[in-house]
């Protein structure tokens, strides 16, 4: 356990490396929303990219994941800190797209247009695990210069898409708990399989 958390801690080091990048993300898509409140969407899937895809690119073309087969750590470990490190960022990213909501219908800025707290929330979740269960684990397996058509298809999809998905989850007729506990486990057995997946792969990768 004293590994993945260190493990958590180095991913976390890599985002003062490219904060510069992360700076100029947030303030793009802080300025785009409060010009225009519905983008606060597309917003919160920017900043996730930039927090989880963002710096695992970045490890990779520094060599950094190359420092981890020197040390005493299982690859099993490495991977459960990247999955770790993805929904971590994922829920950091819809507290503060909360947040920015709270604040900007309190300032009464514009409004939102078929947008809720709970909407913005499921999109922002929804757009982190899809980078966390898929694009991490290509990006782990092929590399970014290898998988680079199918990372960036992968990136784009869930940031162009989750709105429309949220909503046509909302407008299907199913009780909200059974809903609730559906995706729950989906997300869970999801989350589990590719785990499962990717760190088996990796272990491959890494004996070869």
């Amino acid at each position: 356990m004293k590994n993945i958390i260190n493990l958590v801690k180095l991913q976390y080091s890599s985002i003062y490396s490219i904060k510069k990048y992360l700076y100029t993300i947030i303030s793009i898509a802080l300025i785009m929303t409060v010009f225009d409140r519905n983008f606060i969407m597309f917003a919160s899937g920017m900043v996730t990219m930039g927090l989880i895809y963002s710096t695992a690119f970045y490890e990779e073309k520094s060599k950094m994941n190359y420092l981890i087969y020197s040390l005493p750590v299982k690859p099993k470990d490495f991977v459960l800190a990247k999955y770790i490190y993805g929904f971590l960022n994922t829920l950091l990213v819809m507290l503060l797209s909360g947040i920015l909501f709270m604040v900007l219908n309190i300032l009464n800025i514009g409004r939102f247009t078929q947008l809720t707290f709970g909407s913005i929330s499921l999109s922002t979740f929804f757009i982190g695990f899809i980078i966390t269960i898929l694009v991490l684990p290509f990006a782990l397996i092929l590399g970014f210069e290898k998988g680079r058509l199918i990372i960036v298809f992968l990136v784009v999809l869930p940031i162009c898409f989750a709105q429309s998905l949220i909503q046509c989850i909302g407008s299907i007729n199913i009780n909200p708990t059974i809903t609730l506990i559906a995706i729950t486990l989906f997300v869970i057995i999801s989350t589990v399989l590719s785990y499962m997946i990717t760190s088996n792969l990796y272990i491959k990768k890494d004996i070869n």
